[in-house]
């Protein structure tokens, strides 16, 4: 159902699209500030993601991303803790699935530091919770997941390509921004209560 949930505001489909890559782009303009690093790392590689299995993956992991961890795992917590609780509940459960994989470094990014991928994904996790709060698109969600997987192969964001300094700050970066947004946005309370009983009234809902 939410898969077929397209009509909702057209800054939605802006924000799924341009999110990932905007937050790369901070961390690489403090990368230049504080390093002195070339601006030229700015430049997307896009070269990558023109590869077909590579656009493959990349839909693939985001289509299964989105159904099992935010349509069913997100939305069935958030019925029990907060939506913010929910996603960071799933944030840990599928870095701990990616963690047999980096640890062998095998299947993933290489040398993905533990710690700054937790981090990252528990960021992830809340953005796509937001995302979905607000509009209960899959599609919207879907979108959001592309571009995340995309951005971090066509910036220099991660470990082999930017150096794991860089890939900590993606996620520092990330997380902090998707806690400005619900904090100024909602939904809230983030911590404890439930929203189950008191629906809050989504962005969507007041654009209407």
């Amino acid at each position: 159902k939410p898969m077929l949930r397209w009509r909702i505001a057209p800054w939605w489909y802006l924000l799924a699209f341009t999110w990932a890559a905007t937050m790369c782009v901070i961390v690489l303009i403090g990368k230049i500030a504080f390093t002195g690093a070339p601006v030229s790392i700015l430049k997307p590689d896009l070269s990558v993601v023109a590869i077909p299995a590579v656009a493959v993956t990349i839909f693939v992991g985001s289509f299964v991303g989105e159904i099992v961890w935010v349509s069913y795992a997100i939305r069935k917590l958030s019925a029990r803790f907060t939506p913010f609780i929910g996603s960071q509940i799933v944030g840990t459960v599928w870095t701990l699935w990616w963690m047999p994989m980096v640890l062998l470094n095998v299947g993933v990014f290489p040398d993905l530091p533990p710690v700054a991928l937790l981090v990252s994904m528990l960021g992830i996790a809340a953005m796509c919770s937001f995302v979905y709060h607000h509009t209960k698109s899959g599609i919207a969600v879907l979108i959001l997941q592309m571009m995340v997987n995309s951005s971090s192969v066509i910036f220099p964001v991660i470990p082999h390509t930017g150096g794991v300094g860089t890939f900590v700050a993606y996620g520092i970066v990330y997380c902090s921004a998707v806690l400005l947004l619900y904090l100024r946005f909602g939904p809230k309370p983030l911590f404890k209560g439930s929203t189950a009983a008191e629906p809050e009234i989504t962005l969507a809902e007041q654009a209407q």
